[in-house]
């Protein structure tokens, strides 16, 4: 009997359950891509602002020991291109000024933001994410004398 088929020997999937699989899976793998997706969005942001928070931390130390040393009042800002990131940027006010928090000569308010530069036009907007340390100094000899030697 060879040559002939009989229904028992038969065993495939009509087009309408393949068709059903398809959906079933595309309906449990795009929502597991999107949960994917986001999540991916929401570890790169997380880094990102990890990464502020170390660079601002980072600055405030540079610019405390730049006080410490020579009592330099003022305000600075710049990036971190050279380390691969120009569009990190920061603003640093150093004031001795009793409205900032100071005393005129004998202590100064050191306050460092670093600020997601997203539209790339060298400016703070309010609705960039931005990260705020501050911190005091005060002016001891022997901080002065200390970085003269």
């Amino acid at each position: 009997m060879m040559g002939r088929f009989t229904s028992e020997t038969t065993s495939g999937h009509t087009l309408l359950e393949l068709i059903m699989a398809t959906a079933i899976v595309a309906a449990t793998l795009v929502p597991a891509l999107k949960l994917l997706r986001d999540g991916m969005d929401l570890s790169r942001e997380i880094d990102r602002r990890n990464m502020m928070a170390m660079y601002c931390v980072a600055t405030l130390e540079e610019q405390l020991a730049i006080v410490g040393a020579s009592w330099v009042l003022g305000s600075a800002s710049g990036d971190y291109a050279s380390d691969g990131y120009p569009d990190l940027r920061f603003i640093v006010e150093r004031s001795d000024q009793l409205s900032a928090g100071g005393i005129a000569n004998r202590l100064m308010s050191v306050v460092v933001t670093v600020y997601d530069d997203v539209d790339q036009n060298d400016v703070m907007g309010a609705e960039e994410p931005r990260v705020v340390f501050r911190s005091k100094m005060a002016r001891l000899a022997t901080y002065t004398y200390e970085a003269s030697s």
